[in-house]
């Protein structure tokens, strides 16, 4: 999550916004958004989105650049494969990745 909260930032001062100004567009504080940033604070699929839109940029501008990075959803390299995959199945970029996060997140839930 350090590598979104860090993509977050980055086009947050792109577009010369504050954390406050993130914040209030959210309903979120200083503080909750400086947390997001630093990966201390994970984001829900749902935030992501809402982050996405306040910032004007797809969600997929959240993400680090897949092809250089490993998934930051877990530790399995092969990411990338199941990503094409579903690329050449016609799914869109940010329903690859959004659906990337939700089977990460139930990996979590079952503690894999």
């Amino acid at each position: 999550m350090k590598d979104i909260g860090r993509r977050i930032r980055e086009i947050r001062e792109e577009k010369k916004m504050r954390q406050e100004d993130l914040g209030e567009k959210l309903g979120k504080t200083k503080s909750y958004i400086s947390k997001w940033e630093r990966g201390a604070k994970p984001i829900n699929l749902e935030n992501l989105q809402k982050i996405a839109e306040a910032l004007e940029v797809d969600v997929t501008e959240l993400f680090p650049d897949k092809e250089k990075t490993t998934n930051p959803f877990s530790g399995d390299d092969d990411w990338f494969f199941v990503m094409n995959e579903l690329k050449e199945k016609g799914f869109t970029p940010s329903e690859v990745y959004l659906r990337m996060a939700q089977e990460s997140v139930k990996k979590d839930k079952k503690g894999e």
